[in-house]
Order: structure tokens, then C-alpha cells, then sequence
């Protein structure tokens, strides 16, 4: 019973692993992709040189392989993520068994849970379903065997049924230490890390036991020196290496620390969703983790002539973690605050968790679990771990669930060919490195792309189309125009209320002009979508939910607004508008910019407007509207949906006065600016022109 309840949040977290798993390349993936450009062919250099402060190879090789055999599923590495994650609570458990402390079977079972509960949760959704993360995953299995093997080789074992003799556990230890060194930098770490193991079993060792010790510091020391060597010389090191920040800023590199070991759980960051954690809970939970590490290293300490296998086995990962952290701190706390609780590095974190349990466990049992071993205590201390736990698994899945879509909209808008440089940053920070990424990969018919071929092309020649009776029913969406570069590519289409029925993953919705030819893409639940179209909208957008790959259901469909692209010039009118002429509601995050203060738009992102505009001396929607900057008009996108206007001025031909407007910052350059709506009326020959609104790009 006690085991089944510790083994519910590993078996959820595999659950709903699963169900977050797509097949969208985003992120560092796109950013190795633009380095190393592993999609056009594997090469030695490409395999060993250095990525993002890294040398992944065995990442790089699984995802080329999956690349090559899965066509970019994304499958193996998540399965390899899988595999290596539960393979560490196995760990833990063959240490248990093995270490020396006279474990029975279901003790060392119960161990092994307690290890799978506090690794194998949701706090590693991030680095089971992203395939780069996979570097800290294959690293920390490498990093665990190699400690299993050093502490077996040295200290006596309480089983006779571990097969590997002495002899062969040193070569175990350096080819474990190898490889983890090509799967993550982290992997340099054994070496020190068991050197100072070494240095603690020395104060007490005497005889043949002191010169094995010795013996083990001086292998351990040369082939330290000889990876390092290799590993910092000229062929690695030759691309991309950022480097750490002035080594004064202690205390940001402290902080960095001490939230990396002791606050995994946790988190406190705006992406992908925004939640901010207590900072009373997030510290005084931090500070008695790190008073638990301290009462462990003195109790080791005070019982060092009697240490056994798992003893070191688990200090020498205690040690490795915050080694890991210290390494970081350098590189990472540079970029934020609370950079050391982004959940990218949970799979190493929690290393440290697990440990530290293992060791109260075999320390302090009287504590837990009474003078007898009281298992109604020990079933009451597993179900606390579970109710404690949940709800952040909960939060977690619910986070990446929300990004998924966030993402699942942005390949919407690419699959359909409709540029948006907002949505395209949502897979790397230059969009249009991201789009170059991804029209190599669609070429290629990679990751999703295999599914989604360009369009325009007839619906019935690649899906069976089912019958309804009666006419398709309107759905309930916005359609926004989207103007890319140049002109209008198109629409991006947002439902607001789930589509039913709704299709499973990318792509779970088709959009079909009235000639029944597929224009474009979208995914289910907070459905999005997008449709190429060129400069000649359709009169409609039927919307085709995907089923089982082939069988497309008719849902519904929507209507794009009648557009005016506005051209520039003409004549300026005296009077200044008012509000009762147009309304700016929304510049970029900005709600109503008329009272508030200057929005500050990001340099690389872009300028975003929203509202209405109409002629009011003629009774009718405007011709057209621009947008001026520093003297140069832009054309605005006019004709947009806005019955809540008409309802207001009770003015039938208002229904279609909305505007949008979009342009990349980096058109205008950093600094104060101002900009201008300029109204076109009447002709379109003449215009008015609106107060200046002041805004900073930066």
C-alpha cells in the first residue's frame, strides 16, 4: 500500500506526459537547428562542437536519429527521456539493495518509490516532453551510474548478488564518466565530486583501504585532466559559448544557488503561463532544505569510520547537484532572479531531493516512522507526499497545456502561410529565423509538416469528407486580418468556445474556402486557426474538425470582415477628430493608451494597434485609415467587425468599422516616438488626423 501510493504521481506524471507530447519544433530546437544545421546531414563537427554552452552529443544523435527514422515525431526522445527518468529511482533502489545497509527487499522497494515520487513528477513535463532537455536527462544517468559504480568498487556491499566484480567497476566508472562528459558539460563534474568523496573516506581510512583510496584519486585525477583537456581544446570549443558574467556579482550567483538545490518545486516565472510563487513559502521552504543538508552533512561527518556504499553513493550526488549549481550560477544568474527555478533544470535539482530523503530515511527512521517501524505512519508520510505534490503537478500540466495551444496557433498560422511575426516568436525569438527554420523542415516534410502539405489544395483529394443534414451553423469567433510582408496573407481565426466535434493534436481542424480547397490549419479545445488567401478573401471559412487523420468532419463556419487595405496621402481636414470619431483601444498590451502612460514596445517585437474609426459627417465607415510615424503614413488594416459600434451610434453601416494595424519595431528604430491615426473620408482624398500618441521602443 505504501508503494502503490508513492508510485501515483510517477504513474500520473507518465499519463499526462503522454497526453502533452507534440510534434512542433520550438525553442532551443529551433536554435540548434540554426547552428548546427542537423536537418541538412550529420557531420563530426556538427556532433562534437559545442551548442548552448553544451556538449550534447548523445542529444544531437537522438534527435537526428528520430529525425531521420520518425521523421521528427519526437518520439525517441521522449522515450529516451522515459527511459533514463525512471531508470533513476532504479537506481536509487539497486543502491539500497546493494549499499551495504542491510535493506530487505521491500525496504529497498519502498526507497525505490520514495525516488520515483520525488524525481518522476510534474515537475519534469518541461524536460520529458522537449527534446533538448534530454541533455540533463541522459547526463544525470550517466553521472548516477558512474557514483553507483565508484561507491560500489570501494565500500562493502550487503549482497552477494551484484555480478560485476572489483575489476570491473573502475572500467564501468570511466566509461560512464566519458560519456556523461559528451552528454552535458554537468557530466565534468564526476571527477570532482568523487575526489571530495575520497577526501572524506581518507580521514578515516587506514591500511589497504588508504591506498585503494589513493589509488581511485589518482585514476580519477588523470583522466580528469585528460577530458578536460580534450574537452576545452580548439575543435569543441569553436561555436557558440556564451560567457559568465563579472564573478563580483556574488550574491546573484549565491541566490542562484541556493534557489537551484532547494526550490525545484516551485515556480516563478511568466512563462509559459503567468504564476508567481509566495516568496515567504519559496524561501523558508529553500532555507529548511538547505538546514536538511546541513544536519545530513553532519551526521555523515560524525559517522565517517562507519560510511557505507549508500552513504557515499548519496552524498556524492548531494554534492554534484550543488557543484551543478555552482557552475551555473556564473552563466545563468545573469538572465533573472529566479533563473535557478526555471523547470529546465528539474531533472537535475531534484537529484538532490531524492537523495536527501534517502538519507533521512536510513539516518533518522525512529523519526519517520516510529521505534517500531510504525507502517501505518510510513502510509500516512506517503499519502502527504501525494496530496502535497498534486496540485503543483496539476498547475504544471495545466501551464504546458496552455503553451502547447500558444504554440499550436503559431504553427496554424505557418502551416497556412500566413505570416505573423507576434505568433512566429512564440518558436524563436527572431521570427524570421524561425520561419526559415520551419520552411526548411516542411520541405523536408519533418515534425508535423508531414501532415500539413501547403496549401492551396482540394479537400476531397487527401480526406474523406462526412455528410451533415441541414446547413453549417456560424461558430462563434473572431476573424482578424493578419499583414505580414508584404500585404495581407491572410486571416488569423480565434473561436471562443471549443469546436465540437474537435479533432486530437496538430492538425485537429482543416479551413476550406467555399471551392472546397484547404487554406489553412488549426488546433482544438481554445481553437485557433489561420487561412492564406491572398488579396481576396472568400465570402466564408468552413471549418472541418480532423479525425483519425483522414476523416473530415464539417463543424461550422465564419465570415471575414470586408477589408480595406487604406492607401496613403490626400488632403488634410482642419478638425481634429474626437471620441466619438474613432477610438484607439488598444496599443499593444496598452487597454485605452488615450490615459494611460506611454507603452514601451519591445525592439524586437512589434507595434500592435486596435480599434474603430468612422466618418461621421457622412454617416458611414471611413475610407480607409493610416497610421503616422515620425511623418510616414502606413496602411492600416480597415473593415473589421465591430457591431458593438453600430449598436452604440445605432448606425447600421458602423458594423464594419474596426481597425487593425501591425508593423515590426525594428522598422522604426529604438527611442521616443509618436504616432498618428489619420482617418480617411468622404473620396478617400481627404483625411483627418488624430492627437499624437507617445511611445517608446526599446
Amino acid at each position: 500500500m505504501i508503494v502503490a501510493s508513492l508510485l501515483f504521481i510517477p504513474a500520473l506524471t507518465l499519463i499526462l506526459a503522454l497526453k502533452l507530447h507534440r510534434n512542433i519544433p520550438w525553442g532551443d530546437e529551433i536554435g540548434l537547428f540554426l547552428v548546427t544545421r542537423l536537418h541538412e546531414g550529420l557531420t563530426l563537427g556538427k556532433l562534437f562542437r559545442f551548442h548552448n554552452e553544451h556538449q550534447i552529443v548523445i542529444t544531437k544523435l537522438v534527435i537526428y536519429l528520430d529525425l531521420v527514422l520518425f521523421n521528427g515525431s519526437r518520439l525517441l526522445p521522449l522515450a529516451a527521456s522515459f527511459f533514463c527518468g525512471l531508470a533513476v529511482p532504479l537506481i536509487y533502489g539497486w543502491v539500497a539493495w546493494n549499499g551495504g545497509i542491510g535493506l530487505s527487499r521491500n525496504q529497498a522497494m519502498v526507497v525505490t518509490a520514495a525516488a520515483a515520487t520525488l524525481y518522476f513528477n510534474g515537475r519534469q513535463f518541461f524536460g520529458l516532453t522537449f527534446p533538448i532537455l534530454f541533455v540533463h536527462f541522459s547526463a544525470n544517468i550517466l553521472i548516477l551510474v558512474a557514483f553507483a559504480a565508484v561507491t560500489a568498487f570501494l565500500l562493502p556491499r550487503s549482497n552477494s548478488n551484484v555480478s560485476l566484480t572489483s575489476t570491473r567497476l573502475p572500467i564501468v566508472f570511466v566509461a560512464a564518466y566519458v560519456l556523461a562528459s559528451l552528454s552535458s558539460a554537468a557530466g565534468l563534474l564526476i571527477g570532482p565530486t568523487v575526489l571530495a568523496g575520497v577526501g572524506l573516506l581518507f580521514l578515516a581510512a587506514e591500511g589497504e583501504f588508504k591506498r585503494k583510496l589513493t589509488s581511485l584519486a589518482t585514476l580519477v585525477g588523470l583522466v580528469t585532466v585528460a577530458i578536460t583537456a580534450v574537452y576545452t581544446g580548439a575543435y569543441f570549443m569553436t561555436t557558440d559559448r556564451q560567457g559568465p558574467q563579472a564573478l563580483s556579482n556574488v550574491w546573484s550567483m549565491v541566490h542562484f544557488v541556493m534557489l537551484f538545490v532547494g526550490a525545484p518545486f516551485w515556480r516563478d516565472s511568466s512563462w509559459p503561463m503567468e504564476h508567481h510563487a509566495n516568496p515567504a513559502g519559496l524561501y523558508l521552504s529553500c532555507l529548511a532544505f538547505w538546514a536538511l543538508l546541513v544536519a545530513l552533512g553532519i551526521t555523515v561527518y560524525r559517522r565517517r569510520r562507519e560510511l557505507t556504499a549508500f552513504d557515499c553513493f548519496h552524498v556524492c550526488v548531494i554534492v554534484f547537484v550543488i557543484l551543478a549549481a555552482c557552475m551555473g550560477a556564473p552563466f545563468r544568474a545573469q538572465l533573472s532572479t529566479v533563473e535557478a527555478i526555471n523547470k529546465k533544470y528539474a531533472s537535475t535539482e531534484l537529484l538532490a531531493w531524492a537523495s536527501a530523503a534517502s538519507l533521512a530515511l536510513r539516518f533518522w527512521p525512529k523519526v519517520l516512522f516510529g521505534a517500531a517501524g510504525n507502517k501505518r505512519r510510513a502510509l500516512v508520510l506517503s499519502l502527504m507526499a501525494v496530496v502535497v505534490l498534486l496540485p503543483g503537478d496539476l498547475l504544471e500540466y495545466r501551464m504546458w497545456r496552455n503553451w502547447n495551444q500558444q504554440v499550436e496557433a503559431a504553427v496554424s498560422a505557418f502551416s497556412s502561410d500566413v505570416f505573423s511575426d507576434a505568433l512566429f516568436q512564440r518558436f524563436w525569438y527572431d521570427s524570421h529565423q524561425a520561419a526559415a527554420i520551419l520552411t526548411d523542415l516542411r520541405r523536408l516534410g519533418k515534425y508535423c509538416f508531414r501532415d500539413t502539405p501547403q496549401v492551396p489544395y482540394p479537400l476531397r483529394d487527401r480526406f474523406q469528407v462526412a455528410s451533415v443534414s441541414g446547413a453549417l451553423q456560424p461558430l462563434n469567433a473572431t476573424v482578424l486580418p493578419e499583414t505580414g510582408e508584404p500585404g495581407l496573407d491572410g486571416f488569423l481565426i480565434n473561436g471562443h468556445e471549443p469546436a465540437t466535434p474537435c479533432g486530437a493534436g496538430f492538425p485537429a481542424l482543416l479551413v476550406a474556402d467555399p471551392q472546397d480547397r484547404v487554406v489553412g490549419y488549426g488546433s482544438c479545445t481554445e481553437w485557433a486557426a489561420a487561412a492564406h488567401v491572398g488579396n481576396s478573401p472568400p465570402s466564408e471559412f468552413r471549418i472541418f474538425a480532423l479525425e483519425n487523420g483522414h476523416n473530415a468532419i464539417p463543424v461550422g463556419f465564419v465570415k471575414p470582415p470586408s477589408l480595406v487595405i487604406s492607401h496613403t496621402g490626400g488632403k488634410r481636414l482642419p478638425a481634429t477628430p474626437d471620441h466619438t470619431d474613432y477610438a484607439l483601444e488598444f496599443f499593444n498590451d496598452v487597454k485605452t493608451p488615450l490615459i494611460a502612460p506611454p507603452p514601451h514596445v519591445p525592439a524586437t517585437g512589434e507595434i500592435s494597434l486596435l480599434g474603430w474609426a468612422v466618418d461621421k459627417a457622412h454617416g458611414r465607415t471611413a475610407t480607409g485609415l493610416g497610421v503616422v510615424i515620425e511623418g510616414q503614413e502606413y496602411p492600416a488594416v480597415y473593415g473589421t467587425q465591430r457591431k458593438d459600434v453600430a449598436v452604440y451610434f445605432k448606425q447600421p453601416g458602423f458594423e464594419t468599422s474596426g481597425f487593425v494595424f501591425k508593423l515590426p519595431s525594428s522598422k522604426i528604430g529604438t527611442g521616443q516616438h509618436e504616432l498618428r491615426l489619420r482617418i480617411h473620408v468622404g473620396s478617400g482624398e481627404e483625411y483627418l488626423e488624430t492627437r499624437g500618441y507617445p511611445f517608446f521602443i526599446n
